[in-house]
């Protein structure tokens, strides 16, 4: 009897509205993942996970080539609101760490990158990692390590599990979804128009379907706003 063990993976908004498909519970799935070793947030204490097994080359893993791509689930596509209501699209400007979102369009965005592509070397081309990648596996979850060599023959990391769409290459992990929350944030106005994260705060509100559009709104509370960003999905792994 093959054993399984459930993971407790966050689904962002961002990266759901970007490039992902919407899931349902009872779905089987094959996400790319990380292990987000800075988040400190209390409101995801109870959530974090810890693993612990062998480090080794992502060269020489089989398939270790993740294609972007959401596992294509039964009657998959785009599942509607659940109300049919409007989605405040403007207000995406914020990340589950109430980050500032970066403009698009030319604006003033903060960084080093220049109208021309700098920023990449050799003029545009793919960004090449600073040393060879590697990742950890356990229990049937795959990964990034994230440090330089020499590597130990294993590692124990604790972080919060996160679906990743972009970035670094990296092996899927395959499961079953076994219950997803919708994940509800309070964001704090700090200056005009900038809004940060209330750390600590959260709502879960259970759904069969994950959206692929996420819903904000206006708060209860004077110089805030609450946002959906993303779900919280219990995710069963076999082991292998």
């Amino acid at each position: 009897m093959t054993r399984s063990t459930v993971w407790k993976v966050l689904y962002e908004d961002w990266q759901m509205e970007c490039c992902g498909t919407p899931f349902a519970v009872g779905d089987e799935v094959a996400w790319p993942l990380r292990l987000d070793e800075e988040c400190r947030d209390p409101a995801w204490a109870a959530d974090l996970s810890d693993l612990e097994g062998p480090v080794e080359a992502l060269a020489g893993i089989e398939g270790d080539r993740s294609d972007g791509e959401d596992f294509e689930a039964d009657g998959g596509g785009d599942i509607e609101a659940e109300d049919g209501g409007d989605f405040a699209h403007d207000a995406e400007d914020f990340d589950d760490d109430g980050e500032d979102f970066e403009a698009e369009d030319g604006g003033d965005d903060g960084g080093d990158f220049e109208e021309d592509g700098e920023g990449f070397e050799d003029g545009g081309e793919d960004f090449e990692e600073p040393f060879e990648p590697s990742v950890v596996r356990d229990r049937g979850v795959t990964v990034p390590y994230g440090r330089p060599e020499p590597w130990p023959e294993r590692a124990r990391l604790t972080g919060l599990l996160t679906v990743e769409r972009h970035g670094d290459r990296r092996p899927d992990t395959a499961g079953r979804v076994r219950a997803i929350h919708v994940v509800t944030r309070r964001f704090a106005e700090t200056s005009a128009d900038a809004y940060e994260v209330v750390p600590g705060e959260r709502e879960l509100r259970p759904v069969e379907q994950c959206p692929k559009w996420f819903r904000w709104e206006d708060s209860a509370h004077p110089g805030s706003r609450r946002g959906e960003t993303g779900v919280l999905v219990e995710l069963e792994v076999a082991e292998v």
